[in-house]
Parts: structure tokens; C-alpha cells; sequence
């Protein structure tokens, strides 16, 4: 069985919210829909630092939440939006077509 591999396009992700404070107008947190054989997937994305640390609080206790219920105490990799390195999750939802 090969991997499949998506790249979704930066233009997909919608930036929602920003760091408190934070002046330099850098996203805490993106979403994105894509349908993966025609099941609506709810991504999320979260900034992390340099030690893949969730840089928002207000967003930690949830993935720290997620990696409890998935029994992952590994860093998960991340990826590049706008030079800087986030993390993501994929949620199915809704109907699909």
C-alpha cells in the first residue's frame, strides 16, 4: 500500500486567531475543509516554537488534550505557513457528498 501524500496550498488555510498581544499580526491558529474521498475534513493548525510547543495557552490544554486521548507523548511534526512552523490536526465531519 503507498502513502498518499497532500500538500494542501497555503491560500486553503483561513487564519483565526492571533496571539494575545501580539503586535506582529503572526497566526496562533488556522483552519481548512478539504474533502478526502468525499468526506468533509476539518483541519486545524496550531503556531508552535522552536520546541514544537503550542505557542498560544489558550490552545495547549486542548492538544494536550487530543495527544492524552491518542496516548502520544511524541512531538508531532510540523509544517510551514507564512515562515513559521505550525502543527495540524484532521477532524471528519458533517455528511459526506
Amino acid at each position: 500500500m503507498d502513502d498518499a501524500v497532500i500538500q494542501i496550498p497555503d491560500d486553503c488555510w483561513e487564519p483565526v486567531d492571533f496571539l494575545d498581544g501580539d503586535e506582529t499580526g503572526i497566526p496562533s491558529q488556522l483552519l481548512a475543509t478539504l474533502h478526502v474521498n468525499t468526506c468533509p475534513m476539518h483541519f486545524e493548525a496550531y503556531l508552535v516554537d522552536e520546541q514544537g510547543e503550542i505557542c498560544d495557552p489558550r490552545h495547549q490544554q486542548a492538544i494536550n488534550l487530543v495527544k492524552v486521548a491518542l496516548r502520544d507523548d511524541e512531538p508531532w511534526k510540523s509544517f510551514n505557513y507564512g515562515g513559521h512552523e505550525y502543527v495540524m490536526i484532521a477532524i471528519p465531519f458533517g455528511m459526506g457528498r
